[in-house]
């Protein structure tokens, strides 16, 4: 029987950073943009590589961004046309799972920048497990909805709360995050998905490395 399926969503399903193209499109022609952009994905890829707590690389991104819910959605448009390019190839495959809830989306990232690439590839919002932004009256962003199981206990307790089988689960990503539900026990198997960034720190604790979509079908192939 082949596994149910956790995919990560920056840098595995799409090619980007959600939040970091957010960030850039928020500042628009701010004489320092370049600056601010640099330093704002430094503390993305700080918490990817498990070098800072996630927590404190998103609070830290956060205390940073002014976007208003208007960008939130242009941006998740604009990244549902980024999907990674072997994700773009296998199209079929996320719809086909999908249909018989063989797919998952676990992110750290934000629930309204991950549905419409989401929906692209048939995986309903059920199945979506990510933060949330919480919005003033006027649609800024003021921050992250606190109530999330993400926001609450990351990634591990919107695991346990999936209540899959471990045995039966892998997850695939590319970040600290990802790995860290496996080392946890909460997975049989993390595959780290490096067609769009290679950590090193991740990818030589996983168990499995893999660069394009066609590579994880083997796997799978081979599971099954």
């Amino acid at each position: 029987m082949s596994p149910v399926l956790l995919f990560d969503f920056d840098s595995t399903l799409i090619q980007d950073e959600g939040l970091d193209i957010l960030f850039q499109r928020s500042l628009r022609d701010a004489p320092d943009r370049e600056e601010r952009v640099r330093a704002f994905q430094e503390l993305t890829d700080q918490g990817m590589a498990g070098e800072l707590r996630f927590e404190d690389s998103l609070a830290r991104r956060l205390e940073h961004l002014v976007a208003h819910r208007s960008l939130v959605e242009e941006v998740g448009a604009e990244l549902a046309s980024r999907l990674s390019p072997s994700v773009e190839r296998n199209r079929g495959f996320f719809r086909e799972r999908a249909e018989r809830h063989g797919i998952h989306v676990l992110s750290g990232g934000f629930r309204e920048l991950i549905e419409p690439a989401a929906t692209t590839l048939g995986i309903p919002p059920s199945r979506i497990h990510a933060h949330r932004f919480r919005y003033a009256a006027d649609g800024a962003v003021l921050g992250l909805d606190p109530e999330t199981p993400l926001a609450r206990g990351g990634k591990p307790l919107a695991v346990e709360e999936m209540g899959l089988d471990p045995a039966k689960t892998w997850m695939v990503g590319d970040g600290a995050t990802d790995l860290e539900v496996r080392e946890l026990g909460l997975v049989s198997t993390f595959v780290a998905f490096a067609e769009n960034r290679t950590r090193s720190s991740v990818t030589s604790r996983a168990d499995q490395v893999v660069h394009s979509m066609e590579e994880l079908l083997e796997l799978l192939s081979n599971h099954s």
